[in-house]
């Protein structure tokens, strides 16, 4: 219980210090435009329709329907 208590405590001081480091570079607009890029930038190809596939595939184990085109 003790161990649980401490790991909360941590977590909630490692939150508060990532808000207070958010805070402190939005008060800077350069900064912050300069982070934004920098994190779009490095966060590569997205699809949520990839995303849901290997989720399904590497969780589920299954292949996903396949249906006839129209034309």
């Amino acid at each position: 219980m003790a161990f649980s208590a401490l790991k909360t405590i941590f977590n909630l001081y490692v939150i508060l210090r990532t808000v207070a480091a958010a805070d402190k570079a939005f008060a800077d607009p350069n900064k912050w435009t300069q982070m934004s890029i920098l994190s779009t930038a490095g966060s590569g190809r997205f699809s949520s329709d990839r995303t849901i596939r290997d989720y399904v595939e590497k969780t589920w184990g299954i292949e996903p329907c396949r249906f006839p085109s129209d034309g």
